[in-house]
């Protein structure tokens, strides 16, 4: 039987767009995070959902970030936060948002079958400042970072076809799981989490920038 934990609530891409910020010294930034429903089947590969636009490649993006996912049991949060009745899917800047499932209940190295395509979650989203522009409010991103409700990258072992309803099935975890919501944890305290900051270190699966920004807060932290 087919261990289903979740199911696709919609899929979102972006395009790039260029807004003008008299605020900032460049008087304009770029972003593809104004995520907009598919409304059929699309295209997943090893760098991404077809038509998603990535304004900042160094940050987001690539193969072990193809895909960043949210779960909307997040959304009541963020809209009681940014004062927003109905907060629009893709207002995280996700491409995929789930139902029933949230940083506690997906693991670094879990394997999940969505449609046609298979993903392996490779890492936490680390929260963007672009988030805080989207929205107008300056202190979301550093919201994203306390609460660890940041959503997660997935890098594709499979690609194929995904669309809104369908199930995500876990295909395997990894015996000694760690949580996207751990994983958060120790990023910000590695001293305190030491064991687990070297487990998770050591873990082949974790994205080499997640793991260079935790060795280096480890180390600094010595």
């Amino acid at each position: 039987m087919k261990n289903i934990i979740a199911q696709v609530l919609s899929v979102q891409i972006g395009k790039i767009k260029i807004i003008k910020d008299e605020s900032m010294k460049e008087k304009k930034w770029e972003t593809g995070s104004f995520k907009k429903p598919v409304s059929s089947q699309i295209d997943v590969t090893t760098m991404g959902i077809k038509g998603d636009e990535i304004s900042d490649l160094i940050h987001h993006g690539g193969i072990h970030k193809a895909v960043f996912a949210n779960s909307y049991l997040n959304y009541p949060t963020w809209s009681k936060f940014l004062n927003k009745k109905n907060l629009e899917f893709g207002s995280l800047g996700e491409n995929i948002t789930f139902s029933n499932i949230k940083e506690e209940d997906v693991c670094i190295g879990d394997i999940h079958q969505i449609g046609e395509v298979i993903l392996e979650v490779s890492q936490p989203r680390q929260p963007c400042w672009k988030l805080s522009k989207m929205h107008n409010i300056d202190m979301f991103k550093e919201n994203i970072y306390e609460t660890n409700r940041t959503g997660w990258y997935y890098r594709v072992l499979e690609e194929g076809t995904i669309s809104k309803d369908d199930s995500v099935v876990l295909v395997k975890r990894l015996e000694s799981a760690i949580s996207i919501f751990h994983a958060n944890e120790i990023l910000k305290e590695p001293s305190k989490y030491e064991k687990k900051a070297k487990q998770l270190i050591d873990l082949n699966v974790l994205s080499q920038a997640f793991k260079n920004s935790l060795i280096k807060r480890y180390n600094n932290g010595k």
